[in-house]
Parts: structure tokens; sequence; C-alpha cells
């Protein structure tokens, strides 16, 4: 992995769309894709549609995928990830993908690839019987927008439809698009970013976007708002002349998550599936979804946000849901639980007939599209000391919006408990008083916040041995230490009342030894 910190500008059927992104050694970032004909080259006419979520670990190289899709026009017959192309262009085959509707398993990539995967010239293509080329596809990006009237705020029931794509470059704080839309009732008057709201909820204009069925550019966005961007609280809204407040609207989510039947406890074999957009309002601590439930083996008959659980736990419910294939609200879920939902541990679960404890999950993963677990800024350093003397080790870390940060002082990996001799251990500073020679090892700290953990570099810690010249303990500090000394060296501890004669801490007992206790005896410190 090499660090990537500059904007990646990509052609694609002569549109341009920036693409950027940055991360940092063993950085775990995530993208999304949204699948849909439109995105096809050229563009098919289908309602398939589906959704993935893609994991990429830079230190080891590889991309995790869940990916899930329905209604295929007939049977599929081959899927892969396609690339390197940005969006509008087609590219060869880089990795195949298993068969079926769900689709999980994981990529290794080779390093030069890393760049634009990250950068988004990497998509998602399901290939059917009707459709060889293709018959949805979409692109792998830090977040993405699905544009209909029924987003708008009332909803409307035109029949336009739309897509965006969007990557996020956290260094030059820009947002980059490539948005298209069909269908409009009336010809286009306007297109903005809207912001900050979640869905369901207006906002004014924070971007205008230009004219045109396909629209490419960057929006230098202020700094301060970058965490609200990537919680899910812009849109895109396009205007025509029949609907001037909006004909299509789109939430722009990096919280995009699949819902399958691998995911329920216990996984069952289903090939339903569903996709769950979702808007995180902290400052009024709301949830907005939008969630699409494909198809479903037999009726539903119940719908819920459950919690509080990591993946793979189940849970209470905490939200119920409307019945139907489309759930587009918004839940309050409160101050107190904010942390939870930043963590993850809470799942859409569609509950049927066939499956009464539940057809399909999908856990409500974070959006983590840019580098936001804590960055340390200042390394621990070595300590050496001598018993019973302190020890004072301490690390700095950036929180980058992920929270606040939870520390773990380990030492040889093994937690140190927050309790006398040792203060702070939960703390970013580590202090041990009065320390022993046995405090002596390799010590890291373990920092975690709501969007991952990070782990210090190795600090060592060496705690010499009291120092006291009286090492035959008959009150005096004369020639018999050094005479002492001299036998316990050549293995005679009879005189020698300490225990160790490696009184110069170098691991070993020799004539060093010797000269050292000669020297303290005759005045020299410690």
């Amino acid at each position: 992995m090499r660090p990537i910190s500059s904007v990646i500008a990509g052609l694609c059927a002569g549109l341009v769309l920036a693409l950027g992104s940055s991360t940092v050694r063993g950085e775990v970032v995530t993208r999304v894709a949204l699948l849909n004909g439109m995105q096809e080259t050229p563009p098919v006419s289908t309602t398939a549609k589906g959704c993935g979520r893609f994991v990429i670990d830079t230190d080891a190289n590889t991309l995790d995928f869940e990916i899930v899709y329905w209604g295929l026009s007939s049977a599929e017959t081959a899927a892969h990830i396609h690339g390197m192309a940005g969006p509008g262009a087609p590219a060869g085959v880089i990795f195949p993908l298993p068969a079926g509707t769900v689709k999980r398993g994981t990529w290794n990539y080779a390093e030069a690839q890393e760049a634009n995967i990250l950068g988004g010239f990497t998509y998602v293509n399901i290939h059917s019987a009707n459709f060889g080329g293709g018959e949805i596809r979409g692109q792998i990006v830090a977040a993405v927008c699905d544009m209909d009237g029924g987003q708008e705020v009332p909803p409307n029931p035109s029949g336009g439809q739309g897509f965006g794509l969007f990557n996020i470059d956290p260094v030059a704080h820009t947002l980059s698009y490539y948005i298209a839309f069909t269908g409009l009732t009336a010809a286009e008057t306007a297109c903005h970013i809207h912001g900050y709201a979640h869905h369901t909820v207006a906002a004014g204009i924070v971007h205008p976007l230009p004219l045109g069925g396909v629209k490419t550019g960057v929006w230098a966005y202020p700094a301060a708002e970058e965490q609200r961007i990537i919680d899910g609280m812009t849109y895109v809204n396009i205007h025509s002349a029949n609907f001037g407040g909006g004909e299509i609207r789109g939430q722009i989510v990096t919280w995009l998550n699949p819902m399958n039947g691998a995911r329920e406890t216990p996984p069952n074999a289903t090939s339903s599936a569903g996709c769950a957009m979702i808007s995180i309002n902290r400052g009024s601590n709301i949830m907005g979804h939008d969630i699409r439930v494909g198809f479903l083996t037999s009726p539903e008959t119940a719908a819920h946000i459950h919690g509080y659980a990591d993946a793979g736990v189940p849970a209470g419910v905490v939200q119920p849901l409307a019945a139907g294939a489309r759930k587009l609200g918004t839940w309050t879920f409160g101050a107190a639980n904010q942390n939870n939902i930043l963590l993850s541990r809470t799942y859409v679960n569609i509950h049927t007939m066939a499956f009464g404890g539940g057809e399909i999950r999908g856990q409500i993963w974070r959006g983590r599209p840019i580098p936001c677990s804590p960055l340390v800024t200042d390394q621990p350093d070595d300590f050496t000391a001598t018993a019973p003397g302190f020890v004072h080790l301490m690390v700095m870390a950036d929180e980058r919006n992920g929270g606040p940060i939870q520390y773990e002082w380990r030492r040889n990996n093994v937690p140190v408990p927050n309790a006398p001799p040792f203060f702070g251990a939960d703390t970013n500073m580590l202090m041990i008083s009065p320390s022993d020679p046995a405090h002596s090892g390799s010590y890291r700290c373990v920092m975690t916040n709501t969007c991952g953990t990070t782990v210090s570099d190795e600090a060592t810690v060496v705690v010499l041995p009291p120092c006291d010249p009286d090492v035959n303990c008959d009150g005096s500090i004369n020639g018999f230490d050094i005479e002492a000394t001299e036998q316990a060296v050549n293995g005679d501890f009879s005189n020698f009342c300490q225990a160790s004669a490696d009184l110069n801490g170098d691991g070993a007992e020799n004539g060093f030894d010797i000269e050292t206790e000669e020297q303290r005896v005759n005045g020299a410190p410690c």
C-alpha cells in the first residue's frame, strides 16, 4: 500500500469526472455501489436493481464485498468486477464474482490497482441471458444517490429516475460527482445539491449543478460540513417546469447496506434481497431510511429496526417499519443511543410467513469513505527508570470525526489493570508508581472510537533494580559491599542481599557490575 492524497481525474466517454481519495497505511475504508440499467454502456431498460458494500483494507490489499440484486429480466449468466474505467465507459473483467442474488467474498487485489479502486474506476456488472453485455451495473464509489419522485417533500408520482455517483477528497475537501437522469414529465429548469437534512426533510441549496441529462463536476464543500456530507445529510434535487420545488430527489448516502438471508441468525438460504439507504442527523439524533425490498419468498408479516447488537447477534425491536416493498421514513433514536448507531449495532429485519424470525437482515453499517479511526500524532517513547521511580508513557491521537477515543494500555499484549501501581491505563497517559523491574516490557496503546481501532507503536519500558549500594545489608556502604558484589558475580550470594547482581542493568552479571558498585560506594549517583 502507498499513501494516496491527490485528486485523480478520469476521462469517461468524453465526460470528466474528478475522482479522489486519501488514505494512510493500514486504513480500512468503505465503498458502495448502486446497481441499475442506466449505468450500463449503453444504458439498458430494466426494472432490475441491486446494491453493494465494499470494505477495503489498504494494508492487506483486500476488498471484501457483499452484493445483492433482484428483478433481472432473464437468468444471470455471469457477474464480475470490471476496471479500470469511470462512469459511462466500459472496461474488462478484473475479478469474477460468484453466481446468485447474494454475492459475498474477498478480492485480493494487486497493489498497483489500489489507487484506481479507491478512485472509483471499478464497477460491478451483472450479465443476463437477455443482456449479454450486462443488465445492471454499479460503479464502486464513496457515495451514491438513487433519484425518484418518492423522495421529494411532498412526494410526487413522477416516473422520472436518476442516479448519482460521488467521491470525497478529504485533503482538498471536494465532492466529485457524476449524475444522470431520464424521464422527467417536463423540461428541467434547475438542479442543485441541497443540505443539510436527512430523508423526508427539505433543505436549502448548498451547490448549484449544471443543466443536462448528465452532470459532472466538483463541489468544494466547507470543511466543517464534511461529516454531515458523509452522514447522508445532502441530496440532489432536479426541478422541472411541472414540479418547481423538485421532480426527483436522491439522498447522497455512504451508509448503503445490502440485506439478505446470510445475515440472519441463524443464516438461511433464501434468494431474497434488499438494500437499506441510511442518513444520520447527529444533531437531532434522527435516522432517515429508504429501504428497498426486492422480493420475498412469502408475504411479509413484519419489519423492524433491531438493536443493539453486532452483526451475527440477535436483538430486540427498537423501531417498527411500515409494510411494503419500500420503507421511507425516519426514526428518532435518542442521544443515549447515538454511539450504538455509530458503532453499527442496529440492523433491519424483514419477517415473512416462511421465515418468522426474519427472512432478510441487513446490518446498518456506518459509511467510512475516508479514514476516521484514531490517527496517532505522537507515539509513546521508550522509558527507562530505576525502581521504585515512576514510569510515564503518553500517546496523542486525533479523533478524525470518529467520536471520543477510548484508550487501553497493554503490556506484552495483556491489558494493564487500572489499579495501583498503574494509573491512567484507560487514558492517553500511563503512569507506573512505584515501579518494579517486573514492570519492564513492551507497551502499546489501543485506541478505539466509533469508527475503528488504531494501535500505537511499541514503547519499551526498562525498570532497573533499586539503586542501593549497601548490597550486603550491613547498614554501611564500604569496601565490604564491593567484595560482596565480586562474590555474587562469581556465584556466591551468601553476603549479597539484593535480588540480582546485575547492578548496571545490562542483562548480565559480570565485572562491569563490580565496577558499578565500586563507583557507587565512592559516591557516584545511581
